[in-house]
């Protein structure tokens, strides 16, 4: 099956106005173009020596044998994945567990009754005991059944609301969706879903059960900007289709990029050194109280050793992922950020002036008149340098924190012109698309 190769996609930092240098659809205002997503490496961003990027996971089809990650190419991101239509590229077999039964028996899932009780209880036994009976595998196919895949998700309420990534959720093209959904509870329990909406910017989706006779356990979910570097995290899903899996890690940073489906725009990511892998999409990132502080999306990938996993994973934050999964629920849609100028890579100032290599800031210009940069104060020229305390080391950080705002989210910038620096409040417009 051809898939997309997300590697000949023009990376665009320049969409925080809604526009682009390359117009995609809907965006009609020229602005500065950066340097494309695999671009040249620096500090704590980017492909580093042997590395091209965060990537989306190879979608997962039936096959004979186990060959994972089959025929996976060069891709700006590889969505830690799952759907045998899915997105990005390369093939990989589905492990299969039998036929599910989606018996409408009354039953209670998602309880604790069919977890074993561990002889030397931890805080990690615990938590992921409490945190395993809200996570479920997502299963897609098309109508044929010919292409089945599979990612995880985890109970949002009780109604029957799972969330998910979009791209287990998708079809052979990112627009396009599977036809047929179920989803394995952690008792075994098995029912048909429907597919709620999905928003490609934040890689979000939401499918719904029938809650006939089942008891449901909603995940938790924890603050994610109070999370710092060091936390202990756990990640749950079906890695390589190994249902109910928990691996363990830490925080390693909260402030990176990840490129999501839409092709546009970079969006935050958590990063962590817990185990990710094939399956394990759209499943929780927990810290270890059971909170949700995450949904699992990307990983890195060392082109160097045959695409092994480089210890790198990256989760959408979870105050991010629940918002756009309420407004799925609510609008069938979800809402992004604006803020109506375009952007250029600016580069840091030194002792004596300006860095030659560094990068160290979001050069604003084409500011729209009306827009919530011209309402601000914003000027062509300003430079932003930090968003709401995080570091803006470049285009793409600054379209990060605006696409991943709400519309009339107030949002406070330090801006550098010149040798002045002050602080501004912005507030969001709302996105286009």
């Amino acid at each position: 099956m051809s898939q997309p190769n997300w590697s000949n996609q023009q990376s665009n930092p320049n969409i925080i106005s809604g526009q682009s240098s390359q117009p995609y659809p809907g965006q009609n205002v020229p602005s500065q173009s950066a340097p494309g997503y695999q671009q040249q490496a620096r500090p704590g961003y980017g492909p580093q020596p042997g590395f091209n990027g965060p990537r989306p996971m190879a979608p997962v089809q039936p096959a004979p044998q186990k060959k994972y990650g089959a025929g996976i190419v060069a891709t700006s991101a590889l969505l830690a994945a799952l759907v045998g239509a899915g997105v990005g590229a390369g093939t990989g077999a589905l492990v299969g567990h039998g036929t599910p039964n989606s018996s409408a028996s009354s039953v209670a899932v998602s309880n604790n009754s069919n977890l074993p009780t561990s002889q030397n209880p931890t805080q990690i036994t615990e938590t992921s005991k409490k945190a395993l009976q809200s996570t479920v595998t997502v299963y897609g196919a098309n109508n044929s059944a010919s292409t089945v895949g599979r990612g995880t998700g985890s109970i949002m309420d009780k109604e029957g609301h799972i969330m998910t990534n979009a791209h287990v959720v998708s079809g052979s093209s990112k627009e396009s969706n599977l036809d047929i959904f179920e989803v394995r509870f952690t008792d075994g329990t098995v029912r048909s879903a429907k597919l709620v909406g999905k928003d490609l910017t934040a890689d979000i989706a939401v499918v719904k059960v029938d809650t006939t006779g089942l008891d449901l356990t909603p995940m938790p979910f924890g603050d994610s900007s109070k999370t710092v570097t060091g936390d202990e995290v756990l990640t749950l899903g079906s890695p390589l289709g190994l249902e109910n899996t928990v691996t363990t890690g830490i925080i390693s940073n909260t402030w990176r990029l990840g490129k999501p489906m839409d092709g546009k725009s970079y969006i935050p990511m958590l990063q962590t050194d817990s185990a990710l892998s094939h399956g394990n999409s759209g499943g929780p990132l927990v810290n270890i109280k059971g909170e949700q502080i995450g949904v699992n999306a990307q990983i890195e990938i060392n082109n160097n050793t045959q695409g092994q996993a480089a210890g790198i994973s990256y989760a959408i934050p979870g105050n991010y992922a629940k918002r756009i999964a309420d407004e799925i629920i609510k609008n069938g849609k979800a809402s992004h950020g604006k803020l109506g100028a375009s952007v250029e890579d600016a580069n840091a100032q030194t002792e004596s002036g300006t860095a030659k290599i560094i990068k160290g800031g979001a050069k604003l210009g084409s500011i729209s008149s009306g827009s919530p940069a011209a309402n601000a104060g914003l000027k062509d020229g300003d430079v932003v340098v930090e968003v709401d305390g995080h570091r803006i080391d470049s285009a793409e950080y600054l379209n990060a924190a605006v696409r991943a705002s709400a519309p009339n989210q107030q949002m406070k910038f330090k801006i550098r012109n010149g040798n002045e620096v002050k602080e501004v409040t912005v507030t969001m417009g709302t996105a286009d698309s």
